[in-house]
């Protein structure tokens, strides 16, 4: 029910009648976050805060509205929930991530690494790991992100045993490339459909151009690292387009499925010109293909003879037009 107009009038009642019901101004912040008036939440929660500076649920939620407003102040909400319940691991957690959003990442190290300090030699119990798993990889990232390289590669060593998720590490920083290829390689035998964990592959074999231009040679072997992993991932989606035929040997089996996320695992090409032309030039044969021969949807995609899942003409066009129009809004393809 949207009742939200009325609830306004409520809140503004019961200031009225007790201006310091620190109930009131958090309630208030909590209409006005809710309509994303960050600002004004703020002013309310820092009301409320006035009244009542220790309620838990209060600090709680208060950063939330101060999220891209407020961050001196999340980060100021965030030590008061430590200095009141240092118990719980979610405010140490907390406390580094708001240094972190405040641009402060050598500080959430230095939290991060307090809480461990308080921990036994034996944590986490096996119920635990998961979440103390990701804790270590944010503190790696943390440390990567803040330029210590090699001591993140350390301390992935030494907690390596009590990390759940394998971690996507940056060895080329460390020229470690043999030992990030088989990372990667690992990690895609996991996860074959993870673009980043191709991308990462390409840098350890000296195979990655920012700008997506290759030479010759160099498009030779992608071409043959891709067709290697192709045979050993035949089911992932995590397409790499080199030409036309390789475009149309992945789109063709997939519109005949009706694939609804085809064009979606294509989107990351539109960003390369020249392979958001392939994309085009390929679609708009396959249309008019089927407007103009007649040829019987399940014949034009031949890979699926005889078990077509889109056996209407309509529908065939209709993923086609869907594609194009895509691709067109991606800023990508110029006709149409």
């Amino acid at each position: 029910m949207d009742r939200k107009s009325e609830a306004y009038e409520l809140v503004r009642l019961g200031l009225k009648n007790d201006l310091k019901s620190h109930v009131c101004w958090h309630v208030y912040g909590l209409l006005y976050r809710s309509d994303r008036e960050y600002r004004e939440a703020i002013k309310c929660y820092r009301n409320a805060l006035k009244i009542d500076p220790d309620n838990i649920e209060i600090l709680r939620t208060s950063p939330l509205a101060g999220t891209n407003a407020d961050l001196a102040g999340f980060v100021e909400t965030r030590q008061q929930l430590l200095t009141l319940k240092p118990n719980h691991r979610m405010n140490w957690i907390g406390f580094a991530v708001a240094h972190h959003l405040n641009s402060n990442g050598a500080k959430a190290i230095e939290i991060l690494e307090a809480y461990e300090g308080t921990l036994e030699d034996d944590y986490p119990p096996e119920n635990e790991r998961c979440e103390h798993g990701e804790m270590l990889l944010y503190k790696i990232s943390l440390l990567e992100e803040c330029g210590f390289i090699q001591r993140a590669y350390e301390e992935l060593l030494k907690k390596e045993f009590k990390i759940v998720r394998a971690p996507c590490f940056s060895f080329v920083k460390l020229d470690c490339l043999e030992e990030g290829d088989k990372l990667y390689r690992a990690l895609l035998s996991m996860n074959p459909d993870n673009y980043r964990y191709y991308e990462g592959l390409q840098k350890c074999v000296g195979l990655f151009s920012e700008n997506g231009l290759y030479s010759p040679d160099e498009i030779d072997r992608l071409d043959a690292l891709y067709k290697s992993l192709g045979q050993e991932y035949r089911w992932s989606s995590a397409v790499k387009v080199k030409n036309s035929e390789a475009a149309d040997n992945y789109i063709r089996p997939l519109l005949t499925k009706g694939v609804p996320s085809l064009f979606s695992d294509l989107s990351p090409l539109y960003d390369h010109p020249n392979k958001a032309d392939i994309l085009e030039q390929l679609i708009l044969e396959l249309e008019h293909s089927v407007r103009t021969t007649g040829i019987p949807w399940e014949l034009l995609c031949s890979p699926l003879v005889g078990s077509p899942y889109l056996d209407d003409f309509s529908e065939g066009i209709i993923w086609f037009e869907g594609g194009l129009s895509q691709g067109m809004e991606e800023g990508s393809y110029g006709g149409g």
